[in-house]
This record gives structure tokens, sequence and C-alpha cells, in this order.
């Protein structure tokens, strides 16, 4: 079952279900080697999932991107 912020930021950024659940990490602080940990995935692979959502928050890095995510929460 979905959060309702897990649906909020689907709905504004067009986020998979993967994206969600990592945007929300990136938001709560993990690195993205706590990421990539979390999720049994390699860190170059969180790394991939991050580039992408930021492109999708049309942000340049962390710290836009927890901005964006905090407007939409």
């Amino acid at each position: 079952v979905s959060s309702d912020r897990e649906i909020r930021l689907k709905r504004a950024f067009h986020l998979s279900d993967r994206e969600v659940e990592i945007t929300l990490m990136v938001y709560e602080g993990f690195t993205n080697r706590q990421i990539a940990s979390a999720l049994h995935i390699s860190e170059g692979t969180a790394r991939n999932y991050i580039s992408a959502i930021y492109e999708k928050l049309n942000s340049e890095n962390r710290a836009e991107a927890v901005q964006a995510i905090k407007n939409e929460l």
C-alpha cells in the first residue's frame, strides 16, 4: 500500500515505484552507499537511479532534489 506522500511524489514527478522509494531515502538523508545497501543494489545502480530522479525533479544536486521533494510533500 502506497502512502499519501508516495502517491504525491509519483504523480508530481512521474516516478516509478523504485524511484519513489529511493527519492524518499534521499530526502531522509541516506547516502548512495546506504541506499545501495538497504535495497541490495550496487552503488553504481543507486547512482543511476538518483541521476534519473534528479532529472525528473529538475534538480542539479541533492540539495535541490530535497527542496523539490519538500515542496511536494
